[in-house]
């Protein structure tokens, strides 16, 4: 296949996915859902990130988020709405990231 023609290809199958998530309602990957410093003393930030499939990522993290931090915790929840609310109990409090925010398994990679 010569690369017209897989570009071609690769341009389709992005605009397909496109429609299929506003179809399922699905955030586009990377997309920032939820930010909210913690009740906390310390500096930190819960934030939730789509995986562009229906999914997200919940992580609390240190420093200049986007640009320059730590990520101390972090988990991946099968729907958006799950990780928001997750993420909203940790910024207030209401749950303990090191419970609620570490995998119960080896999750997937995450994709940036």
């Amino acid at each position: 296949m010569k690369t017209m023609e897989m570009r071609r290809r690769l341009i389709r199958l992005s605009r397909e996915a496109t429609d299929l998530r506003q179809k399922l309602r699905f955030s586009e990957p990377n997309k920032l859902l939820y930010r909210s410093f913690t009740s906390a003393p310390e500096s930190r930030l819960v934030v939730v990130e789509a995986d562009g499939c229906g999914g997200a990522w919940t992580s609390m993290v240190e420093g200049r988020f986007p640009l320059d931090y730590l990520v101390l915790y972090e988990r991946h929840f099968e729907t958006e709405t799950e990780a928001i609310r997750t993420a909203e109990d940790v910024a207030q409090l209401r749950a303990d990231p090191e419970l609620v925010l570490q995998p119960a398994t080896v999750a997937r990679s995450r994709s940036r």
